[in-house]
């Protein structure tokens, strides 16, 4: 499996990981068992206080390829969401914490824990966009590429 490297300094009010699975095993994705065991074990593993139990729906939809199950845990200045799509065998994680987390251990252990073929990450700082008054936040994020060995 590809290691995720990522060199991310201080990051000021927080992190925004988004990390797209590909090729995961199909039966994982449509067991709403597992995805509710990931949320619920996911803050205690990455020492996150957790706030609620995970909240997981397995969503109907009009084609086949696109049913599949979303789920999200609270967490203190925290969230994780999943949202899977077992025909087409893809995860989207989306993670943002104000607390500082190590980005490269969370994108590989999800991406071991979903059994991914391959994967994209993206790390954003959530600080530019934060800390300017309401009417000036403009398309001025940057964001950082995990760099995939």
């Amino acid at each position: 499996m590809p290691a995720v490297q990522t060199e991310i300094a201080e990051l000021g009010i927080g992190s925004h990981l988004l990390l797209d699975c590909y090729g995961c095993p199909s039966g994982k994705l449509a067991d709403r068992d597992f995805i509710f065991e990931t949320l619920e074990k996911f803050p205690a593993k990455f020492n996150l206080t957790q706030l609620m139990p995970p909240c997981v729906y397995r969503y109907p939809a009009k084609t086949e390829n696109e049913t599949g199950i979303s789920g999200v845990v609270l967490a203190k200045d925290a969230h994780i969401t999943l949202h899977t799509f077992p025909t087409k065998r893809h995860v989207f994680v989306d993670l943002f914490s104000a607390a500082t987390f190590d980005a490269g251990r969370v994108a590989s252990y999800l991406v071991s824990l979903f059994e991914a073929q391959t994967f994209e990450a993206e790390l954003m700082n959530k600080d530019n966009e934060f800390s300017q008054p309401a009417g000036s936040i403009g398309n001025e994020f940057s964001p950082q590429r995990l760099a995939v060995n």
